[in-house]
């Protein structure tokens, strides 16, 4: 409640494609858009709950590829919570991650404390209110911490010790955001998302 309801997730980024060379093949692979799937679709599905509908548009940027390599889209959820994402794999171009909403806006990264975020092994949040004021939050997480604490989640669920957080389940509802997406966006426009 801290930012307000509703929210936005902006999630902007451009790389370049992944090694291997099938990433942007459209027989074996989806582009950006499915490897979305895996790292905001779910997330996002799991903190707003099921997705409804996606609005989506692709440009080609490299023509020698047959997957799609660049898109926009915004996925609506329940009480007005959206996604929006812009991703490419064709050029070096930087990221943009952030949620805003009407409270406050929390920033992935340092913000405007740059210099005085040095600490590699942190996570850093700017939180900025809508009166102005910023503060820096900063989180104590690795990259294997989280992958360590995932897989200790796993075997805790296989065991039968705890339940299992992310089942099947999830992972199907995220595909579907990304099969929507891909189906619409070479010609642009809207679909409802099943699963």
């Amino acid at each position: 409640g801290v930012l307000g309801k509703p929210v936005l997730w902006r999630s902007v980024t451009a790389g370049s494609e992944p090694p291997g060379g099938w990433f942007l093949d459209h027989q074996l692979s989806g582009g950006p858009l499915m490897d979305g799937a895996v790292h905001n679709y779910d997330f996002a599905n799991m903190i707003f709950g099921d997705p409804i509908e996606v609005t989506a548009r692709s440009i080609k940027l490299r023509r020698s590829r047959t997957a799609i390599d660049t898109a926009t889209a915004v996925v609506q959820y329940p009480r007005n919570n959206q996604i929006m994402l812009s991703w490419s794999w064709a050029n070096q171009a930087g990221t943009l991650n952030d949620v805003i909403g009407p409270k406050g806006s929390l920033t992935f990264g340092p913000g405007q404390f740059q210099s005085k975020a040095r600490a590699k092994t942190k996570t850093y949040y700017c939180h900025t209110s809508s009166t102005g004021k910023s503060k820096l939050i900063q989180v104590n997480c690795s990259g294997s911490q989280m992958f360590f604490n995932e897989a200790k989640h796993f075997i805790a669920a296989v065991n039968g010790k705890v339940k299992c957080k992310t089942p099947g389940t999830e992972a199907i509802k995220a595909v579907a955001v990304a099969e929507a997406i891909l189906k619409i966006a070479p010609k642009g426009g809207t679909r409802k998302i099943t699963w």
